[in-house]
């Protein structure tokens, strides 16, 4: 997992509730701002953090390519 706001390779994964369409920062915590959302390398974190702070059913994991406007991949939790 990446540290908020973290910009490491040309992927980003990030946690997203789909009422809210806020991003999960971590820790139980929820931001309006992509850039402080935690940020996954892969789906195995992703559902490891899901279970570990119930985000099942609720959330969405969007992951998005750096240099590809619009271009998200929308994954049910």
């Amino acid at each position: 997992m990446e540290s908020p706001g973290t910009d490491k390779g040309p992927i980003k994964g990030m946690i997203r509730h789909r009422e809210t369409e806020q991003f999960y920062q971590g820790n139980g915590k929820w931001t309006a701002d992509l850039h402080q959302a935690m940020q996954f390398e892969n789906l195995a974190e992703v559902v490891e953090e899901a279970k570990r702070h119930n985000l099942n059913h609720c959330c969405e994991f969007v992951v998005q390519v750096n240099g590809q406007i619009g271009f998200r991949v929308l994954l049910p939790l």
